[in-house]
Formats: structure tokens, C-alpha cells, sequence
């Protein structure tokens, strides 16, 4: 159903952004899952808030197989539903890892551009963006810092011919009269401007 209104380019980027706890990371988990499972499509993925990478694995395995991995109210997966899930993220999922001081964007971009020589890989993902480690230069502001930083992105998405994804966390938002959030912009994202 989000056909008509979504389909990744290679070649460009997208920004995720939306309230918290709002399921920004399973969406765009299960919209990975697709686009491997329809489309052979191959990810590098950096997903800072859900490491150690057999986590994130573990998730992604259950939207694979649509089966929880822990007990609960629905049958869960098979030992050998499991390891045939793992196989198949094996070919088609990277996740990365990287020690304290690889935690930046050019180190991160060093990583995919890797992948995308070694395994092919279609798309890259930072989820999110504020657990990279910014070395943003004095001389800079914040808005500058990350008009540069998006260039790379740009650059890197359009020369490798991968998409990226980059999860954004908004600044804190104020609920409106009825007690609902209002729906994030870009704009709604510290050094957007």
C-alpha cells in the first residue's frame, strides 16, 4: 500500500523523522524486509539504538518470518524457521558495529562505501542521526554543520547508486489543544534550517 506514495531511488535520500516511540526504526526495518524479499535489494545498516547487531537480527527475523522470536500469546518461531531467516538476512543485511572512535559520518560512509564494492549493497541506513559522533568545526554553525554533512550523504547516495536513509529525531514538540502531537517537518530537526 505504500507504493503509491513511496519508492526509493537509488541514487538519492531519505530523512525518517517522527515523534518519539512513534516506530520509525520497525518501519523502516519491514520496508527493508520488502525490498529484499521483492527486490533482491542488499543494506548496510547502522542501527545505533538497537546494537548488539543479534538484536537488531532478531527483529528483523520476526518481521521476515511474521513470528515473534520470544514466548507470548502467538506461536513463535522454529529453531529451524530461525536459522533459515538467518541465512536469508545473511545475504541480504550488513549491520554494522563500529568501535567508539569509527562513530562519525565520514567513517560511517567509509563502511558502506566498502560494502557497496564488496556485497553490492542498495541502500544505507543511520538510525539515528543524533548517535553519530558530530565533529562539527568551531568555525561552523550547527545549520552549516549539517547542510555540509547532507551534502556527503547526497554525494555518497548519488555516486555509489545506493538510497540512505537517515532516521531524525525531532526537538521536543508540544502537544496541540486536542492532546495530539503535530505531524514532524524537517524543519522540526535541530539544524534543519
Amino acid at each position: 500500500s505504500l507504493n503509491e506514495y513511496y519508492r526509493p531511488v537509488l541514487g538519492q535520500w531519505t530523512a525518517v523523522i517522527a515523534i518519539p516511540g512513534s516506530g520509525k526504526t520497525a518501519w523502516l526495518a519491514a520496508l527493508m524486509v520488502n525490498l529484499a524479499r521483492i527486490h533482491d535489494w542488499k543494506f548496510c545498516v547502522f542501527p545505533a539504538e538497537n546494537l548488539p547487531a543479534a538484536e537488531y537480527a532478531t527483529m528483523l527475523a520476526e518481521i521476515y518470518l511474521g513470528l515473534p522470536f520470544n514466548r507470548g500469546p502467538h506461536e513463535r518461531m522454529s529453531r529451524a524457521e530461525l536459522a533459515a531467516a538467518l541465512d536469508w538476512l545473511q545475504e541480504h543485511f550488513i549491520i554494522l558495529s563500529p568501535n567508539d572512535d569509527e562513530l562519525d559520518l565520514d567513517s560511517l560512509l567509509s563502511m558502506a562505501k566498502a560494502y557497496c564494492f564488496r556485497r553490492g549493497i542498495n541502500g544505507f541506513v543511520i538510525d539515528p542521526w543524533n548517535e553519530l559522533d558530530h565533529k562539527q568545526p568551531s568555525h561552523q554553525t550547527e545549520t552549516q554543520y549539517v547542510a555540509q554533512s547532507l551534502i556527503k550523504v547526497r554525494r555518497f547516495a548519488k555516486s555509489h547508486n545506493v538510497h540512505v536513509w537517515i532516521v531524525v529525531h525531532p526537538t521536543k514538540l508540544a502537544k496541540d489543544r486536542d492532546g495530539k502531537y503535530p505531524v514532524p517537518t524537517l524543519y522540526d530537526a535541530c539544524g534543519s534550517s
